[in-house]
């Protein structure tokens, strides 16, 4: 089963039924996720597996400047615009960084 991890449960999403990662474009991982499209994950955070699956139901490219704050504010439970600049920041994600969009919906 494929698997993702997230370094930290940002705005307490991975309780909900939907939820977003957003993560710096690198062609290997986002080839990884392409392949799993519709597959169901395990869920690790803190490279701690979690008891939660999830099924991917979709990916998006595009450039950090593009991605509008109210899902950004969603991802990461931050509505200060200057704030979540530099979460992202510290994922190495600046304004002209192609990001990838990951979309799960918790089964």
């Amino acid at each position: 089963m494929p698997k993702i991890n997230f370094s930290h449960n940002w705005n307490n999403k991975l309780i909900t039924n939907i939820f977003t990662t957003i993560r710096k474009s690198v062609p290997e991982k986002d080839k990884y996720y392409f392949n799993n499209l519709n597959k169901v994950f395990n869920i690790y955070e803190s490279e701690k597996l979690t008891n939660i699956k999830a099924k991917l139901l979709n990916i998006d490219t595009r450039r950090f400047v593009d991605c509008d704050n109210y899902l950004l504010m969603l991802d990461i439970g931050e509505i200060n615009m200057p704030k979540q600049k530099e979460i992202f920041k510290r994922f190495g994600i600046d304004l002209n960084t192609m990001i990838i969009i990951l979309t799960f919906e918790r089964i």
